[in-house]
C-alpha cells in the first residue's frame, strides 16, 4: 500500500486545509438551499468547498476519483483521511 499511501499524502496535501467550524453543516446546507437554478447552486457549492469534509474535497479532483472506486483501496484510503 506504499503507493496508495503516496497518494493519498498527495491528495491531502492538494486540497488544502478545510475551514472547521461547529456549524459547518449547517453552513453548507443553507447555502444550498438557498439556490434558486443551476449557477446559482455552483456558485454556493464553489463557496462552500472549504467547508466540506476532506474525502469530499480529494474526490472532486478526477486524478484521486480512482482511489475511492475499489471498496478495499477506499476503506483504506478513508482511515488515512480520519487519521489526518
Amino acid at each position: 500500500m506504499e503507493i496508495v499511501d503516496d497518494l493519498v499524502d498527495d491528495a491531502i496535501a492538494y486540497s488544502k486545509p478545510g475551514m472547521v467550524d461547529n456549524n459547518n453543516l449547517q453552513i453548507i446546507a443553507n447555502t444550498l438551499s438557498a439556490a434558486s437554478n443551476s449557477i446559482s447552486l455552483r456558485e454556493a457549492y464553489d463557496s462552500i468547498f472549504d467547508r466540506l469534509p476532506l474525502c469530499q474535497r480529494i474526490i472532486r479532483h478526477k486524478k484521486y476519483l480512482p482511489l475511492f472506486l475499489d471498496e478495499q483501496i477506499s476503506e483504506y484510503v478513508l482511515q488515512r483521511i480520519i487519521r489526518e
